[in-house]
């Protein structure tokens, strides 16, 4: 490995090389991968231990993609956010994989709160953890692998759930409910009410002694 004085000089030369380059040639992608290669074998790319390591990944690929699509004008551009004098490119690197980062714990932590802390209305009416789900998009991947983990629970817990029903309505159980209320077909309290031909009040009644404290479950998953 280089010492830290010769790397940063040799990644210096590197990246004018690179970006010496025209733009969309295989001659600047050979460049950008070779520094993509030296930058992850130096070690000084910010970690975060606390982060799961999915997440972290995900975090590092939007950072290099963000690198291979910024670098050149960033290196060319007048007070540019990379300026070789102020500072090297693990600065610039660390510093926008340190956002990334941040949004990772957000959305990690906006995941808990939604599938654990129920709120109530002003009227008292139980607001369902699940509806606050976003519907998924294909860059919503928080969204997506939450999703993914309720519905793997659900599955594995079919019989136990459906167990656990209203009275002398085996049709209305937690498993159901649950299912019924997910996204993106999500259905709305007012329509479960006229298809179950049953008060609104008493499926968010039943939805909060029973289906709250099973969704609970899922915290330590999170």
């Amino acid at each position: 490995m280089l010492k830290d004085e010769n790397l940063d000089t040799h990644l210096l030369r590197l990246i004018q090389e690179t970006c010496g380059q025209s733009p969309n040639t295989l001659e600047r992608q050979r460049g950008l991968n070779q520094l993509v290669l030296l930058i992850q074998k130096s070690g000084k790319l910010y970690q975060d231990h606390h982060l799961l390591p999915i997440d972290y990944e995900d975090a590092l690929q939007k950072t290099w993609l963000y690198f291979c699509r910024n670098l050149c004008e960033a290196v060319t551009a007048k007070n540019g956010p990379y300026d070789a004098e102020k500072g090297n490119i693990f600065t610039w690197l660390n510093a926008y994989l340190k956002k990334r980062i941040l949004d990772a714990h957000l959305a990690s932590q906006q995941a808990k709160e939604m599938i654990v802390s129920p709120r109530l209305c002003d009227q008292g009416n139980i607001i369902d953890p699940v509806e606050n789900i976003p519907n998924p998009k294909p860059s919503e991947n928080r969204a997506n692998k939450m999703l993914t983990k309720i519905q793997q629970w659900l599955q594995s817990q079919e019989k136990r759930l459906s167990r656990i029903h209203l009275r002398d309505r085996p049709e209305i159980n937690a498993y159901v409910l649950i299912l019924r209320r997910l996204p993106p077909e999500e259905t709305t309290w007012e329509t479960l009410a006229q298809e179950w031909n049953i008060s609104r009040s008493t499926l968010a009644n039943f939805y909060q002694r029973r289906c709250l404290p099973l969704l609970q479950e899922l915290r330590d998953q999170f």
